[in-house]
Formats: C-alpha cells, sequence, structure tokens
C-alpha cells in the first residue's frame, strides 16, 4: 500500500457526506495531530475526492497544514467508493472498553500525563474515572488502613499537630461546624489549617454567601473553594438526572476535586492529614469505619466520629455559631435536589422554597433527554418529586439558637 503526500487545496470533499463532524470532534482530531503526528492517511480516488478523512482535513485546514499523506482507491467502482465512504463511518461506531481505559488512565495519572491528550475532554474523563471513583468512596469504600505506628495510639490533639497542614472537609453543614469548632477547642493553631469547601451547581443559592460570611467573619479561617467547570446541564442531558445508582455528580462535582488537590499537595511534599465530619451514629456502615489512618494515599481522621446528635447541637449552640437557614425546615444540608432525599423533603421543599422545587423538577425533566435514564430511574425519580398529595412535610429536629437567615 503507497502512501503519497498530497497538497490539501487539491483534495475534494464529497458534497454528501454522511458523517458530521462538529467542532469538538475537529479540535480533537488537531490536538492528536499535534500530540502523535499524522498516524491515519486520507483515502481519496484518484480524482483527489475524499472517501474518508473530512475530519482530518478539516483539523489540517485550522492547523495550517499544507500537504497530507494519502492512500489513492483507484480500483474501487463508483458504487464502491460510495459504500466505502459509509463502512468506514459504520466501523468507527464501536463501544469502548471503559474499564481498560480506566486502567490505562491510572497508568498515565502515575506519569503525571495530561488526560486531555487523549482526546476526551475533561467531563468525559471525570466521568470515566469518576464512576470508579465514585464506587470506591460510595460503595466499596476503598480500604482504609491503620497508620501501623505510634500515630495509632495518639489523641486527636497530638496526632494533628504531627501534619504540616490540617485540611478540613467543610460542607457548611452542622457536622463541619461542629468538627470546625472542636479542633479549634483543641487549641490547634489557626495557621496550620485550610478547610476544603466544594461549590456544586445545586446548592441553595445563599449558601456561599454564608459560608464565607462564616468563615471570614465569624472564625476568620483560611478556606479553598473548588469548583466544577463542568456544563452541569449539559451534563444532565447527556447522562440523566443523578439517581441513587448513578450519582456521577458526586465524581464529577466532589470527588475528583478533592483527589485532585490531594495529588497537588502530594506533588508538593507537603505533608498534610484530612479531616472528615464522618459519624459513627449515621449508619451502621459508617459506624464500622476505621476512624484515622490512610486512605488511598491520604492521611484521614473523623474527628467527630463519636459525637451523638446531642453533642453536635450543643458544640454549635455553646459557642452562638449561626447555622444555615434551611435547619429550620430539614435535618441534613445537601443539594436543594438530591436522589437521596425523600417524599417529605420534596414535599417540605415544595412548600417552602417552591421556586427551588420547579427548578429541580425542570432539572429531573430535562434529564430525560437521556435515554439511559429514560429507560431506568425517570419515572420513580419523577413520582419521588411529584407525587405528594398525601405526604407530611418533614419534621426538623434540631433547635439551635443562632440561625443564618436569608439576607
Amino acid at each position: 500500500m503507497e502512501i503519497i503526500y498530497k497538497k490539501l487545496k487539491d483534495l475534494k470533499e464529497y458534497k454528501n457526506n454522511n458523517k458530521k463532524h462538529p467542532k469538538e470532534q475537529v479540535e480533537r482530531i488537531k490536538l492528536a495531530i499535534k500530540t502523535s503526528g499524522f498516524d491515519v492517511p486520507l483515502k481519496i480516488d484518484k480524482e483527489n475526492n475524499i472517501i474518508a478523512g473530512h475530519g482530518r482535513k478539516l483539523a489540517c485546514e485550522e492547523l495550517g497544514i499544507k500537504e497530507v499523506p494519502c492512500i489513492i482507491k483507484d480500483k474501487l467502482s463508483a458504487g464502491g467508493i460510495i459504500s466505502s465512504r459509509i463502512m468506514d463511518n459504520k466501523s468507527a461506531e464501536s463501544e469502548f472498553n471503559f474499564d481498560a481505559i480506566r486502567l490505562d488512565f491510572k497508568k498515565l495519572d502515575d506519569l503525571d500525563y495530561d488526560l486531555e491528550l487523549t482526546g476526551f475532554n475533561i467531563d468525559e474523563i471525570n466521568e470515566i474515572k469518576g464512576l470508579e471513583e465514585e464506587q470506591e468512596e460510595e460503595q466499596k469504600e476503598e480500604p482504609r488502613q491503620p497508620f501501623n505506628d505510634e500515630r495509632d495510639n495518639m489523641d486527636i490533639k497530638t496526632l494533628l499537630e504531627q501534619y504540616e497542614l490540617i485540611l478540613i472537609n467543610f460542607s457548611s453543614g452542622k457536622d463541619s461546624i461542629a468538627q470546625l469548632q472542636y479542633i479549634l477547642n483543641l487549641g490547634i493553631d489557626k495557621s496550620k489549617i485550610k478547610l476544603v469547601c466544594i461549590d456544586v451547581p445545586f446548592d441553595f443559592p445563599d449558601l456561599p454567601k454564608y459560608r464565607d460570611y462564616l468563615l471570614k467573619e465569624f472564625f476568620e479561617i483560611e478556606y479553598i473553594v473548588l469548583k466544577t467547570e463542568s456544563d452541569y446541564e449539559d451534563m444532565i442531558e447527556r447522562y440523566g438526572f443523578p439517581s441513587r445508582m448513578n450519582k456521577w455528580c458526586n465524581s464529577t462535582w466532589k470527588v475528583t476535586l478533592l483527589n485532585k488537590f490531594h495529588k497537588s499537595l502530594i506533588k508538593d511534599n507537603i505533608k498534610f492529614i484530612t479531616c472528615i465530619g464522618t459519624r459513627a451514629d449515621e449508619s451502621p456502615r459508617r459506624a464500622k469505619m476505621l476512624d484515622k489512618g490512610v486512605w488511598g494515599k491520604t492521611d484521614f481522621i473523623f474527628p467527630v466520629f463519636d459525637f451523638s446528635d446531642d453533642d453536635i447541637v450543643k458544640i454549635i449552640n455553646d459557642n452562638n455559631i449561626p447555622i444555615f437557614y434551611t435547619y429550620k425546615y430539614f435535618n441534613r444540608l445537601s443539594c436543594f435536589v438530591c436522589p437521596e432525599d425523600s417524599k417529605k423533603y420534596f414535599k417540605t421543599l415544595y412548600k417552602n422554597f417552591p421556586d427551588l422545587y420547579i427548578k429541580g423538577l425542570n432539572y429531573m425533566v430535562k434529564g430525560l433527554s437521556c435515554e439511559a435514564y429514560r429507560n431506568t430511574f425517570a419515572i420513580d425519580q419523577l413520582k419521588n418529586i411529584s407525587d405528594l398529595d398525601d405526604v407530611q412535610e418533614e419534621e426538623a429536629k434540631f433547635k439551635f439558637n443562632n440561625y443564618y437567615e436569608n439576607k
């Protein structure tokens, strides 16, 4: 098979080309050419009509490439040329083996290689990696190991003082607030503490404002805010609304961002530990967890692991900490629309925050454009949020002294 270089301007596009080439695809082809060279020649007939490679031609035009490698298929009949065009496009439709891609992504991560150079965009990378990360985080709970040294027997204050940097995962919910206050009560130097916050698209609208007030003005403590760059409406249309069986929101908007941040600290050789507000009485499964040790490549501790609900409320009230106003209506702080929420929650949302209720319902309806979502989770979720006639409102059981009001 002979490869001949042809001037790009001499190649003729097939006017009835049956393959679309959106801008995103052309950008990927350009990236592949820039990073790996021109690996796949265009197929043309003896009159320089393109049989296969229209997308590559568009990419080369944008890159300013003047000559391209071609294979001349001069023995094909007129019917054979048309058939070859269709077959070339059809044969590219096979599905990916995502388990295999995840393994290769891990190898590339270990090499500090930019995964976007593979041609997948950041949302797709997050989804492919996130499905496994979420399974580890939420289902398998990636095995936690003890330190296997003297730290296993240290009290919380002594353990935290072993580290250069103390990270505290902070959601602005009651457990996060109580955890922060408890650590400060231990006498830990504030200069060693950094709170890690994550903004997600389905937060209550006033939550970032509340968090900034609480951390800047009340606690006067350093914090960082991580935020996804993904277009969440596009994600919903492509993958459906998040569900209990498909919580891509957690992997894309939380786990991936945290992992990336932790990797940056590891790369900079910063000795850090992460504090997480997990409590034993939240569920029987969590009660069996190891409350400190090593989780993946990260040292961790659950400082309020043995706290009861009453302990959480007491430490917040004793320090007159303003709590987010939604605790007047709900027992936990979550996204305003979440697959984990109950009918009672949605009834309360409908009665007290009707605009957010409608917004959440519209997001679920938008998810119907995803066939997988339509065929699996849609009916149950739509019933859960909309069939509320005989449902009682959620009863808020926590009584706080000081609420941050909607301002």
